[in-house]
């Protein structure tokens, strides 16, 4: 069973709480594609011209990197994590059990 929105909510807070360099966290339910929780500092706001939290750039992202690693999924099984290294900031996706 997937978190609810408000525990996801609750993760992302914990998250953003531990570590100063993270500087957004969105939570998606893999299987509705549906975003459950998306937050960001205000400095990663700035950074990347992100307007506000939510749904909006949280979904785009991980879904449009799932469906790049689903299609080698079938050569070498299941992703645990995907990380992504850019210019000024690195993304990692981490599969979380229910």
């Amino acid at each position: 069973m997937a978190a609810t929105s408000s525990e996801a909510e609750k993760i992302v807070d914990g998250i953003l709480s531990s570590n100063d360099k993270i500087l957004a966290v969105s939570i998606t339910d893999k299987k509705r594609e549906d975003v459950l929780s998306a937050k960001s500092r205000q400095s990663f706001k700035d950074a990347f011209g992100v307007a506000s939290d939510g749904a909006g750039y949280g979904a785009t992202l991980a879904i449009a990197t799932l469906n790049v690693v689903n299609e080698v999924k079938d050569i070498f099984g299941e992703a645990q994590a995907i990380i992504t290294i850019h210019d000024d900031c690195k993304l990692t996706l981490v599969s979380m059990p229910s």
